[in-house]
């Protein structure tokens, strides 16, 4: 029977490519949300994607801007063959490659979002798929098939000539648009006679990715008869690449007319904000092109690659050779028969050696490739899952401290870990070569007790209710959040086994986990009143929100790999996102459903451009906005509005 009824409904999915019922629904805005109703005797039908993209003071736009927002709540549809970048201003020839890569990138996005585009031929672009376009004309604008017949037929000494441009993708700029349907059937021909050009302007000539980068960007649109004009202006590449995001999240598919949809006119204003740094990983083995392309393919994404060379725990493989080289033993308690829960908290066992001074050139040497490869800002240096038990069962530990007449205890321990912490924070500052690099350490009681608070930045792991989050603010510590009991991606699924299976919450983390978990609530219930105010902290003489840097949500590659890690991680962190980056404070959104409706929104966008995220709702619910509330919502939307 369920082989029967998957067939049948494999059938029905075949079918609707051939014939399309008209949608019998209209939608109006009605205090934020989309409500649904017959169609019949409306004279102008309105599609749900239309309303989504004007309902509300900020429409479907994620995250919730900072800025002033004035958005208009009309339409005007456009073929995207008619649409382009008129002007792409900047003075330097790196910037004009990035944003010729971001232009390629928001163009596949809007043909990506008619419903008939192959999902199988819109998969994210990957660091291999990475070379550069820096072939970004007018030419894919293309506006009637018999050009796309001239692109196809382009001589060879043409093509010859785009393969020696600098490249950042395989994919000519064109190739997506043959594919897109809507060169398949035209639009109705009062949609075709309008154009939409995209005027962008950069004024610095940053191309890297830093915490003070200036991220800020104004975009206006406007329509004029039947032309529509997006102005962006943006000190950075990255304000631009932003605002062409915001933008792509302003166009909606247009069924009636087989064309897009964009709001009429739009005044907005991206103030400056740290955005989300992710770590991003790929394969299991890392050759310095891999690790160039992913770099590069990040800072164009506007993402950070932060490096890790963690220490001294989770160390074994890799390190067994130095004992043949007569360098001795760089990590203990890789080879032992005792279980790895008698040695670590989680397997495999083995640690850093830290009274081995072959270690430390051979970190040295680690760290300089880092900084030729990454040209990171900071380093990861772990400090995480250090087990004393290692140490403990070490012979040549125990030798060690018997010869220096010194005792087999707790302190002695965190002697020897600030010995390894200690050489290798100099190992890194000497392979920085006077770059300013800025080590990042996990949160823990060495970390309170031993490292420089003006040398470090701290990742605190500790529960949203664990008050030495305040102890690390009020000792003036620069910090991450990274809250493991409402931001840990391990947790969505249980963890297969050991220490931290049972530190993961009861309950497996929700987007609203996500959403609810602000830094600066957290700082307030811990006590400390100017969180969320502008008052400077005497003592430090510095804001502390400028102790504050941002938050991290953590997914480890061993509890996940790339056939769950899309599903585990989306849409979770763009709630993740729109804390961190707008943070905002008005509770009664949250408890109306307004942020479900619109991240339902986003997770449905990110689907479009071939991102397997976990639905939130069944699709009914998005079909009609007020019809899914909770008990708990619906009295709180009740109380809101009244």
């Amino acid at each position: 029977m369920k082989v029967f009824v998957a067939a049948a409904l494999l059938a029905l999915a075949a079918a609707e490519g051939y014939f399309r019922l008209p949608n019998p629904y209209s939608y109006s805005c009605h205090k934020g949300l989309c409500l649904r109703e017959e169609s019949t005797g409306i004279r102008r039908r309105h599609s749900l994607e239309e309303c989504q993209i004007t309902c509300g003071k900020y429409g479907s736009i994620w995250p919730q801007p900072t800025g002033k927002v004035e958005l208009s709540n009309e339409t005007v549809s456009f073929s995207p063959l008619h649409m382009r970048v008129t002007k792409a201003a900047t003075s330097d020839n790196r910037v004009a490659r990035m944003l010729d890569n971001a232009i390629q990138h928001f163009t596949r996005t809007i043909h990506f979002l008619h419903p008939d585009f192959p999902q199988t031929e819109k998969q994210p672009l990957t660091p291999e798929d990475f070379e550069n376009t820096g072939h970004f004309s007018q030419k894919f604008q293309n506006e009637d098939p018999a050009q796309q017949e001239q692109y196809r037929q382009r001589s060879e000494y043409d093509r010859n000539q785009l393969r020696q441009r600098p490249r950042y993708s395989r994919e000519e700029p064109e190739s997506f648009i043959r594919r897109s349907p809507f060169l398949r059937k035209r639009s109705n021909p009062g949609v075709e006679s309008h154009n939409v050009n995209i005027e962008i302007t950069v004024t610095a000539s940053d191309h890297k990715l830093r915490l003070d980068t200036d991220e800020s960007y104004n975009l206006v649109i406007q329509t004029v008869g039947d032309e529509t004009t997006a102005t962006i202006l943006a000190s950075t590449y990255y304000g631009a690449r932003h605002a062409l995001e915001t933008l792509s999240q302003l166009i909606a598919y247009d069924d009636i007319n087989n064309a897009v949809q964009v709001a009429v006119m739009l005044r907005f204003k991206m103030l400056r904000a740290s955005g989300v740094k992710v770590v991003g990983f790929r394969r299991k083995v890392y050759y310095p092109e891999d690790i160039r392309e992913i770099v590069e393919y990040a800072n164009l994404r506007g993402i950070s690659v932060i490096p890790e060379i963690g220490g001294p725990a989770h160390n074994a493989a890799g390190w067994q050779w130095a004992q043949k080289e007569g360098k001795g033993k760089l990590a203990l308690c890789t080879d032992s028969n005792e279980p790895w829960f008698e040695l670590s908290k989680e397997p495999p066992s083995g640690q850093i050696n830290p009274i081995n001074p072959e270690v430390y050139p051979i970190l040295g040497e680690l760290y300089r490739d880092l900084m030729d490869y990454f040209d990171p800002e900071m380093v990861h240096m772990g400090g995480d899952d250090v087990s004393f038990k290692c140490w403990q069962s070490s012979e040549e530990i125990q030798q060690y401290l018997s010869q220096n007449k010194r005792e087999s205890t707790s302190r002695e321990y965190f002697e020897l870990w600030n010995t390894y912490q200690s050489s290798a924070f100099n190992s890194l500052q000497e392979a920085a070569q006077g770059r300013q690099v800025t080590p990042i350490i996990h949160s823990s009681s060495f970390a309170r007790n031993y490292v420089n608070k003006d040398a470090y930045i701290i990742q605190l792991n500790e529960n949203a209710a664990d008050t030495a989050i305040a102890d690390y603010i009020n000792n003036g510590y620069k910090v991450i959040f990274s809250n493991q009991d409402q931001w840990n991606l391990d947790c969505v699924t249980s963890s297969w086994i050991g220490e931290k299976a049972n530190d993961c919450p009861q309950e497996t983390p929700t987007w609203e986990s996500f959403y609810r978990n602000s830094p600066l609530d957290i700082l307030s219930d811990q006590g400390i009143s100017n969180a969320r105010s502008d008052l400077v902290d005497n003592q430090q003489s510095s804001k502390l929100r400028d102790l504050v840097l941002g938050g991290e949500a953590t997914l480890q590659s061993h509890e996940v790999d790339n056939n769950g890690l899309q599903s585990k991680i989306w849409p979770r962190l763009s709630a993740f996102a729109e804390r961190l980056w707008t943070d905002p404070t008005d509770s009664s959104f949250l408890d109306a459903g307004f942020t479900q409706k619109r991240l339902n929104i986003q997770r449905t966008r990110m689907v479009s451009r071939g991102i397997r995220a976990d639905p939130l709702q069944p699709e009914y619910c998005m079909q009609d906005e007020s019809a899914c509330y909770s008990k708990e919502q619906h009295r709180a939307r009740t109380s809101f509005v009244n």
